[in-house]
Formats: structure tokens, C-alpha cells, sequence
């Protein structure tokens, strides 16, 4: 899909709201999220599914997600960049820093790293690539911690 196409798609379901949602995932919560259905959206929330609308991204990466949490010492307060982590904050090994991930739990931004043996895991798990949410506490996070999952990878 080029930029027009999907900007064309965006327009007529922000103003139209009968329109059909796209089948996929990630562009149904994008298109969703962007004309409000989720509540007000952070800027570079709607930067990234703006931008996965525009790229034409999909749902189609498996993704190992695990959970790291504030708890976890100075590696769970800060990124790999020294900025304080957030509901923002992504790490991964083989998603470039800056990118966006798209999963079923959120949209995030690759803000961070992690230890290159989650690669490893994640291959023996079957999935693409690793990824890991950051979360205030081990309480707040969806998915128990670990589960393999589906995604869009969207670059900024």
C-alpha cells in the first residue's frame, strides 16, 4: 500500500465511521486508535500508527514478548540512553532504536536493549524476534510476563 492509499484509507474511517475495519490487527487498532475510539492518544503514539498506516504495516512478525518491570534495578529505571523507561519504552536486539512495535498489548518505541541470549531464546521459541515491555511493576503487566505473540515492526 503507498502513502496515498493509506492516507486515503485513514480519512475515510476517521470520517466515516461506518466504514469497514481493516481485517488486520495492527491497521484496525491504528485506524481505531486514531480517530479516538482508545481515548486521547500520546504524540508519538499517533506518530507510530500515523506511520504504520502510511508504510502499510502488518500484524505479521512473531514476536517472543517478555516484561521487564521498574523493580529490576537502574536497568528497569533507565534505557540503554539514560532516559527514565516509560510506557514508552521497548527493548529489542533486532528492531533498530526509534522503531515502533505494534502487539496486541500496545504500541511501544525501541528505546532500549537487552541481552543478546533473548535472541537466541526467541529463535528456539520459533519467533521473529524478541521484544521486551517495559511496566511500573510485574502486577501491571498483561500477559504474565512472557508469551509469544503477534506484531507490526514500523520504522519512524
Amino acid at each position: 500500500m503507498n502513502t496515498a492509499a493509506a492516507l486515503a484509507m485513514l480519512v475515510s474511517f476517521v470520517a466515516s465511521p461506518v466504514q469497514p475495519l481493516p481485517k488486520d490487527p495492527f491497521q484496525r487498532t491504528a485506524v481505531r486508535a486514531l480517530r479516538g475510539d482508545f481515548g486521547t492518544l500520546q504524540p508519538w503514539q499517533r506518530e507510530g500508527y500515523e506511520r504504520g498506516l502510511r508504510a502499510g504495516a502488518t500484524a505479521h512478525k512473531t514476536i517472543w514478548l517478555t516484561g521487564y518491570y521498574a523493580t529490576e534495578g537502574r536497568s528497569g529505571r533507565t534505557d540503554c540512553q539514560g532516559r527514565r523507561c516509560s510506557l514508552r519504552t521497548a527493548a529489542a536486539n533486532r528492531v533498530p532504536q526509534g522503531w515502533y512495535v505494534w502487539t496486541e498489548y500496545g504500541i511501544r518505541q525501541v528505546r532500549d536493549t537487552g541481552a543478546h541470549s533473548n535472541d537466541r531464546h526467541a529463535d528456539r521459541k520459533g519467533a521473529d524476534l524478541w521484544v521486551d515491555y517495559w511496566y511500573p511493576r510485574a502486577s501491571a503487566c498483561p500477559f504474565g510476563g512472557s508469551t509469544i505473540t503477534y506484531g507490526a515492526v514500523i520504522a519512524p
